[in-house]
């Protein structure tokens, strides 16, 4: 009985600190979803679009769709790279 008591004492006196929760370098990797989404539409409608032509035209736009994929998958890349390495830009305004 006097070890749970000590646990509920001790549960009551822990600081804000201890609270698991979201810190604000996840944000980054959060809000590179943003752009990504963008150019993975604007691939997706360049793709859709090449379909509908025919000849150079249609390759021309697989090649440009491919690069509009490419280039979300990057932007996701990046903002996992900078939430793992800690180089959260957002976290200057935080402090």
């Amino acid at each position: 009985m006097r070890y749970v008591l000590s646990r509920i004492v001790i549960w009551a006196n822990r600081t804000e600190s201890t609270y698991p929760r979201l810190e604000i370098k996840t944000m980054c990797f959060v809000i590179s979803f943003i752009p990504a989404t963008v150019w993975a539409i604007i691939g997706y409608l360049v793709l859709f679009s090449s379909t509908r032509a025919e000849g150079r035209v249609q390759t021309l736009g697989r090649i440009l769709a491919m690069w509009a994929f490419f280039i979300a998958v990057c932007i996701l890349l990046a903002g996992a790279y900078i939430t793992f390495a800690g180089i959260c830009p957002l976290d200057a305004f935080v402090h």
